[in-house]
Parts: C-alpha cells; structure tokens; sequence
C-alpha cells in the first residue's frame, strides 16, 4: 500500500498557500499532486512537481487519494459530490455547505461511496479554545455561567473579494467566521438548548451580513455569546470563559496565521505561547 497521501488541491489563494500547504511540506506523508487554478501560475512557481490543472474533473485523476477544497463558499457543495461520487477522500473548507439539507446529503454520500468527509476547522485548535478545554477538564473555573468569542476586525469597505459580497446563501461574516465560532462553542460544551441571532449589514452597499451576535443558552443556565464585526476598531478580549469559582481572559487571538503568513515551519513547538 502507498503510504503517501495524494492530494488534489482545489484553489491556491490564501488558505491553501497558509493553512494548508505548510502543513502538508513539513509532514512525508502528504504529497500535492495537482492544483486547481483557474488562471495564472503562482502555482506552478511554488510546487513545481504538481501539474496545474483549469478544471476540478482534472482533479479526479486515478492517482489522486485526497481532494482539499479551498474555492469559494459557493462551490463547496457541488465540488465535494464530484470528488466523492469518484471515490476520492474529501477536505472541505470551513463552511462545509449552505444548508443542513446538503451537509445531511454529503455526509450520507461518504458512508455510501466508504471515503472520508472532513471539514477543515482548524481554530478548534488555536491556544483560546484548547487551554479552554483544558481548564474545563482540570474544573479550574467551576461551574461556568457565561463565555464570550469573538473576532472583531476593522474594515472601512466592503471585501475585496468579490465572492464574498454576493448576498448568495453560504456567504456574508456569519459563514465566514461565524462558522468559527459556533464550532468552538459546540466543541466546548456541545450542542444548545436554545439559540438566538441578531445579523446586521452596517456597510454602505452590502448585500452580505458583515456583524452578528449569536446566543447558545444551555439547560444548565449557560450562555454563550458569539460576536464578530468588521467596524470594531478596538477590539474586546477574543475569549473570556467565566465560572463560579474563576475566569479565563484571553485577550488576542491564536498567533498560529501571522507566523504562517510570515513564513514559520509548523514543527515542534513552532506556536507556543508563553503560558
């Protein structure tokens, strides 16, 4: 049996060349195999091993193991049948579809093609949410009453990338980054009882929800608050976990994109941060 995983990569813009790729580089197991880019060959520049392809079916090559998805939203859905219906494993980016109907029917295609569906979350992994667990494991905080996330941001316009602004299902903060959070959330204390959500357009022209705040309320009389916005110039602590007996605060979030963006290798201790 090859040992070494195949990967077809679908997109090379921003998530693939930092969340993904220096991950894959520093671990033998994974090889890129072919990219999709749709025009240009920045690509090609930086694996120049895999062949470029204009077409996800050229993706779906009998050499190919593993698909990563990492197009627009909009395409998750449609791109993630294609690749299981070929019997490939699948990655898809965060969120995996715009409805719970079409996450129902991807995951009921996996069990029935035998392949692997994953969503990549990958800040359930970040330093906030894991030391979280940890302190909610050790009962540190006691019993807890109220946490808080966020991602709050400053953007004076609308986003540069187009896709995001369409007003289309799967798209606008509360996919984007909403999906983050509510991950963390679920992750930490697991589904709730009740939810509630403001989501609001502030920005001139926008068609795209651009600030949310989401309530999970817990049998228990827990409540978790959800918040991300684009106008937050100053910005409230990312995670603040309050308990009968203690809090956790902590004020940034992970440190894991700046290092990856600057151009860290993910190895050893790469992204701890000072306890």
């Amino acid at each position: 049996m090859n040992q070494t995983i195949r990967i077809g990569l679908a997109g090379f813009g921003l998530s693939a060349k930092v969340f993904h790729l220096p991950f894959w580089r520093a671990d033998g197991r994974f090889e890129v195999v072919r990219v999709l880019q749709r025009s240009g060959n920045s690509a090609q520049e930086v694996l120049p091993e895999a062949e470029i392809v204009r077409d996800f079916s050229g993706l779906l090559a009998d050499d190919t193991d593993l698909i990563v998805i990492t197009t627009p939203n909009q395409t998750h859905f449609e791109f993630a049948k294609q690749a299981m219906l070929a019997g490939k494993h699948v990655v898809v980016e965060k969120p995996l579809c715009a409805t719970a109907a079409e996450a129902r029917e991807l995951a009921e295609l996996a069990d029935k093609q035998g392949v692997v569906l994953a969503v990549y979350q990958n800040r359930r992994w970040d330093a906030a949410p894991l030391t979280a667990k940890q302190l909610l494991s050790d009962g540190l905080l006691g019993d807890i009453v109220d946490c808080e996330i966020r991602f709050e941001r400053y953007a004076e316009g609308l986003n540069q990338k187009g896709w995001k602004e369409t007003g289309e299902a799967g798209v606008g903060l509360v996919y984007d980054l909403g999906s983050h959070l509510a991950d963390m959330a679920v992750d930490l204390f697991g589904l709730p009882q009740e939810i509630y959500a403001d989501v609001r357009y502030q920005h001139e022209g926008a068609v795209s929800d651009d600030n949310f705040q989401m309530l999970f309320y817990y049998p228990d009389g827990k409540k978790v608050s959800l918040t991300a916005g684009k106008y937050m110039r100053e910005p409230l602590p990312f995670m603040a976990l309050h308990g009968k007996r203690g809090s956790y605060v902590k004020q940034n979030a992970d440190n894991q994109e700046p290092l990856l963006v600057a151009g860290a290798v993910p190895e050893g201790d790469w992204n701890r941060e000072p306890e």
